[in-house]
């Protein structure tokens, strides 16, 4: 922009304005909303989390769109919309402002390094989210264990660990060698898990505010109970929305692929499945100590 004064892509009023061909794109939008609430599951490791959380998210939230804001920016100052690749394009983007030197190479990697810290924090929360359900007895009791040294779930995150490693060579077997189809097999099965369990979140939210109303609750959504269910189904049709987007990528456009359906509407299938029978499993092993426990105190 300052060598030629002009961007490579028109930015202004109209190209600014929402015009239905992006719309496709609207799911990756929710899903930059989604993750906030991960680090209520490290709320025990907080001073004082009714305070710090509330503080935490919204310094988050500015940070965070700030940066996306900042980082789309560059990327069309840099290069035309048209020509943008949805996977490389932040390195295109570099290669064309910096060139090819060292520099655009040492900016890739510190990317390649905060990409991995950004894995290593979506990895903790939900672990030990897996690893306190199993002690409550929702998971097999193994899952629980917590490293005696480090107090972290190690079992927990090895098998998330795992588990992410044979997805993630699945789905580039089933890619084929292809880039762009690799990076949206794993961003959209990704996604669409997490976006199920969002709906489950909201329902099981609504259900608790009628029949646990009494709790105290540092966080409430304003408006009482009418703005709850307000803010639970709208939460709802765009989890939805983004759902079938992540299924079916191109449905507005009256296509839909099936090739690159299938696998993401499969792989999140199986992953629920996995997850009942994980469940059921916590159960039995809770009933059979409950009866172990009866009957040892039968027989004293």
């Amino acid at each position: 922009m300052a060598t030629h004064g002009s961007t490579a892509t028109p930015i202004n009023l109209k190209t600014l304005m929402p015009n239905g061909q992006g719309i496709g794109f609207a799911a990756t939008i929710i899903y930059n909303l989604m993750g906030f609430e991960l680090v209520a599951n490290l709320g025990n490791q907080m001073r004082n989390p009714a305070k710090d959380m509330a503080k935490a998210i919204l310094f988050s939230a500015a940070m965070i769109s700030l940066l996306y804001i900042l980082g789309s920016f560059a990327e069309l100052v840099a290069i035309p919309v048209g020509h943008l690749n949805l996977v490389s394009g932040l390195i295109d983007t570099l290669i064309t402002m910096l060139g090819k030197g060292w520099f655009a190479t040492l900016v890739g990697l510190l990317y390649c390094v905060t990409s991995l810290g950004n894995q290593v924090t979506w990895f903790m929360a939900p672990s030990m989210a897996m690893a306190v359900a199993a002690q409550d007895g929702a998971f097999p009791k193994q899952l629980g264990k917590f490293h005696p040294k480090h107090q972290t779930p190690y079992i927990a995150n090895f098998v998330a660990m795992t588990v992410s490693s044979v997805v993630a060579v699945l789905y580039a077997v089933l890619a084929a060698g292809n880039r762009t189809d690799l990076f949206w097999s794993l961003f959209s099965f990704s996604s669409a898990l997490i976006l199920v369990c969002y709906i489950v979140y909201f329902a099981a939210f609504l259900k608790l505010r009628i029949t646990d109303a009494t709790t105290p609750r540092p966080f409430k959504v304003p408006g009482s109970m009418p703005g709850a269910v307000i803010a639970a189904i709208l939460c709802i049709i765009s989890a939805l929305f983004a759902l079938m987007l992540f299924f079916f990528p191109t449905i507005f456009s009256g296509v839909i692929n099936w090739q690159q359906s299938l696998p993401v509407i499969g792989g999140v299938l199986i992953s629920i499945i996995v997850g009942e029978l994980l469940i059921r499993a916590g159960e039995r092993q809770g009933r059979r100590s409950s009866d172990a426990a009866d009957a040892g105190g039968q027989s004293n």
